[in-house]
């Protein structure tokens, strides 16, 4: 079973079967990474999308930077809900009046700014899908490829084809933009778009992508780092300094009250999230920048069960100390906002722990 296979069977619920079982030979790893992008170790990255979903905003993410900036985060990434449509990438102005001023105001705060991005995307509700539709993936009957098939509620994300150098080009010139803007690190979800309708065939052309993203980038003297988000994990060897290929930790899409509905489901999605993540770290060794999605310990507002968020903070401590051979990243889940000074100051005491344990 390829990658590819494994991405697409998680969202039939087989994450644990598949995802836990990566049948790639260590040697293969070696030669696809050997002159790959140098992988991140002993990050610790805050992002928007657990603790607040699309109900971020600039003021929001604003009040949050001196409490991550005081618990030890060190790169904050402003995630899904900043932009106005999907393959425009253009802010919501109400929410976000000034991206280039956020930026700025992350990196006052000691931190590094990210920004979320899917770039093989495009909302059917887009300017740029009405105004190249030329630029989409057909079906044999040439219809635009869907992977949401009966969801017609916005994105609606159809697919762009990157096979096509014009359609590179704009997204490299979209993600430049936002470069320019001073975010420094490109959270790039969706990954598994390029390969619609399930075509192996596309790994040349995905991966040429990021090369000319990179060499554009450096073109403009622009600092560039890329977590990997929603992709095919073979495919994707050797491109980005840190990759998030797992389950989301927690549903935060619908608001507070929702969320405690569903806080049955948020369990399994944190459980099985974390035990997919866990159970690659035999078969890909060092090949690149594992990240622990959203680690949650004291948010009332996100709704999971107490003893498993200890059970897997502690299972984190415990693995980063056991394997020293895997480069082992931690995404912040919780709004730090919300939480009491007792709490920050135990948060602050666990990712000192981490980043201990990384550093020997």
């Amino acid at each position: 079973m390829t990658g590819l296979d494994q991405f697409v069977d998680m969202w039939a619920g087989k994450a644990i079967r598949y995802f836990g079982q990566l049948q790639l030979p260590k040697s293969r790893v070696k030669t696809r990474v050997k002159n790959g992008v140098p992988p991140a170790s002993g990050r610790v990255i805050w992002f928007s999308w657990p603790a607040y979903g699309k109900t971020i905003t600039q003021k929001k993410l604003e009040q949050e930077l001196p409490h991550l900036q005081a618990t030890g985060i060190d790169t904050v990434i402003l995630d899904d809900g900043w932009e106005l449509l999907w393959g425009d990438w253009q802010p919501q102005l109400k929410k976000f009046p000034d991206l280039k001023k956020l930026a700025q105001q992350i990196k006052q705060h000691h931190l590094k700014p990210g920004i979320w991005v899917a770039p093989f995307c495009v909302s059917s509700y887009s300017k740029t899908a009405k105004t190249h539709p030329e630029w989409l993936k057909h079906d044999q009957a040439g219809r635009p490829i869907r992977w949401q098939k009966f969801w017609r509620l916005p994105p609606d994300p159809l697919t762009l084809d990157l096979h096509q150098k014009k359609v590179r080009r704009y997204l490299i010139t979209q993600l430049i933009k936002l470069g320019k803007l001073g975010f420094e690190l490109f959270k790039l979800d969706y990954l598994i778009y390029a390969f619609l309708p399930h075509d192996q065939k596309n790994t040349r052309v995905y991966r040429q992508f990021f090369s000319e993203l990179r060499a554009a980038f450096l073109a403009k003297k622009l600092p560039l780092e890329i977590l990997g988000c929603g992709g095919p994990i073979k495919e994707s060897l050797g491109l980005f300094e840190l990759m998030r290929f797992t389950l989301d930790s927690s549903l935060q899409y619908f608001g507070w009250f929702v969320n405690q509905l569903v806080s049955g489901l948020n369990n399994w999605l944190y459980r099985d999230g974390f035990e997919v993540a866990l159970k690659r770290v035999p078969h890909l060794g060092s090949a690149y920048g594992l990240t622990f999605d959203g680690l949650h310990l004291f948010d009332h507002h996100i709704f999971i069960d107490e003893k498993l968020k200890k059970s897997v903070a502690k299972k984190i401590l415990k693995i980063s100390k056991k394997i020293k051979s895997v480069n082992l990243n931690l995404t912040v889940g919780d709004s730090l906002l919300r939480s009491e000074m007792y709490r920050k100051n135990q948060w602050k005491k666990y990712l000192k722990k981490f980043k201990k344990i990384i550093a020997q």
